[in-house]
């Protein structure tokens, strides 16, 4: 069993990867936008942050793998892959939490591709997730 666990909870619908992806992370953005200035040239300004982003692959394995680095066994690959499709194309908002590091925030899913591309029922896939910050409009 591994230290780092990673978590997608929408609600109460929780989903715990089988597998602990390879790396964990994520990539965090600054807006700088370059403006010209006359007799100065472009100069850098800083207009806030992006909102943070994460790529997660790996795989879920066939329900009757016997690999010794699943962390949650027995389950049918494809119900992974329907939760997460299902989250997607609904744009559910979820929290994504890693166990172990300081990663915890609201996101929803930008892009999910999988296949499966070994004979061996394993489901190997491509999660990207975008930070879904509330909108706070001052009165």
């Amino acid at each position: 069993m591994s230290e780092i666990e990673v978590y997608l909870n929408a609600q109460g619908d929780n989903l715990r990867f089988p597998v602990c992806p390879s790396e964990v992370g994520k990539n965090v953005n600054a807006d700088i936008s370059g403006e010209k200035i006359i007799k100065k040239g472009t100069v850098n300004l800083f207009n806030g942050t992006e909102p943070d982003s994460i790529s997660l692959s790996g795989l879920f394995p066939s329900s009757s793998a016997k690999y010794r680095f699943i962390d949650v066994k027995g389950l049918d690959p494809y119900s992974y892959v329907n939760k997460l499709e299902g989250w997607c194309k609904q744009g559910t908002r979820l929290r994504y939490i890693v166990t172990s590091t300081p990663i915890n925030l609201q996101v929803r899913i930008n892009h999910f591709e999988y296949k499966e591309k070994d004979g061996s029922g394993d489901v190997y896939f491509v999660l990207e997730l975008k930070e879904d910050e509330d909108i706070i409009i001052p009165e």
